[in-house]
């Protein structure tokens, strides 16, 4: 009888810490949640400061559009650099259109506004890009969470 006694209060003790580290580990849990969010705000900000610097920002429902007319001093490589450079440091935003050439931002059968990179159909030539016309760069950030 004593040694049924002493192995259940064992056992009550034993179910007592298991419930506090379950209470613990719930608890960690949700702060870890809290600060991730924290997180992903502050850095979705980042990136949406940084493409403000781009171009020019239009929002819509979980997605940022960045277009841009670039002047005839300035080069295209540069310009194609620095938005490569806020596509890639957007890690809140995935890349799900981009456009360059005299057509980007229009819908015309040369600029399709196509929802992914896969099927998009704008791939601009070389001369098109290079033309004394004014070049328009064009990109959408989708949000991913």
């Amino acid at each position: 009888m004593r040694k049924r006694i002493i192995i259940g209060a064992l056992l009550a003790l034993g179910a007592l810490g298991q419930a506090g580290l379950a209470w613990n580990m719930t608890r960690l849990a949700a702060d870890n949640e809290r600060l991730a969010a924290t997180a992903w705000t502050k850095a979705d900000a980042l990136c949406r400061q940084a493409v403000e610097q781009v171009g020019t920002v239009t929002e819509g429902t979980g997605f940022f559009t960045a277009n841009r007319a670039l002047t005839p001093d300035e080069d295209w490589r540069v310009v194609l650099m620095d938005a490569s450079s806020v596509i890639s440091h957007c890690s809140t935003r995935r890349m799900t259109f981009f456009c360059m050439g005299r057509a980007c931002g229009e819908i015309t059968d040369r600029a399709t506004t196509l929802s992914n990179l896969e099927e998009q159909l704008v791939a601009p030539s070389p001369s098109d890009i290079l033309r004394t016309e004014p070049v328009k760069i064009s990109f959408r950030l989708q949000e991913v969470r």
